[in-house]
């Protein structure tokens, strides 16, 4: 099981504590908190994280700055940030929210709930990371899973296993742009063809480059 990462940003420590205490027992998340001085930050910004806490309660800078410091020193597009604050009027504004951020938490806080939350956020960003960004279809972590499930519950499966012939010469001479509809094109047809004849436990995964594979319940629809 891969580690999740939770970095907290902390000047009074109580929801660092907080955190800690929901996950001492859960050897698959870390949790690493600092406070708010950009010394400190930098120092653990040399490391990949998953999610984001601030602790607005205490912290020494404006949270606008604080946001803008993340988004200067991490590929913050990718980390979910979130906020805890005792202020009722930030949860009231989340629709006006400061990227990253990508909600806000009130104080007290619910064990039970930010406990759901926090692995719902992890599981999304988890997944996200895990999506290929030009066909939109799973990719190598998540197949992987796919096909070691289907394993471990003894099921029949068919797998299929697709590339698409000449494809670096083509791209190569018409370049990515062309090359990237191409793709796009193959993997809604893939995703058409299953709609039509497949089932809804069928599954298309796209390895990388011009490599697909298709796992179906139904061996016989392999066939068609």
């Amino acid at each position: 099981m891969d580690l999740k990462k939770i970095f907290i940003i902390d000047d009074l420590g109580d929801v660092c504590k907080f955190i800690k205490s929901l996950f001492k027992n859960d050897s698959s998340i870390k949790v690493i908190c600092t406070n708010s001085e950009p010394n400190n930050l930098l120092k653990n910004f040399k490391t990949d994280f998953n999610l984001i806490i601030i602790n607005k309660d205490g912290i020494k800078h404006d949270l606008k700055e604080l946001t803008g410091f993340v988004k200067e020193h991490l590929f913050y597009l990718i980390i979910p940030v979130v906020v805890f604050t005792s202020n009722k009027e930030d949860i009231y504004k989340q629709n006006e929210l400061l990227l990253p951020i990508i909600t806000y938490y009130p104080k007290p806080l619910n064990k039970k709930k930010i406990l759901t939350n926090i692995k719902h956020i992890l599981g999304t960003f988890d997944y996200n990371q895990n999506i290929n960004d030009i066909s939109g279809l799973p990719c190598c972590a998540i197949i992987d899973r796919k096909i070691t499930y289907e394993l471990i519950e003894k099921s029949e499966f068919s797998f299929i296993f697709l590339d698409l012939d000449n494809f670096k010469d083509y791209n190569e001479y018409y370049g990515l742009k062309r090359g990237n509809d191409v793709i796009l094109f193959f993997s809604n047809l893939l995703q058409n063809i299953i709609a039509e004849i497949g089932t809804i436990d069928d599954f298309i995964g796209h390895v990388g480059g011009d490599d697909f594979v298709i796992i179906l319940k139904d061996y016989r629809h392999s066939e068609k």
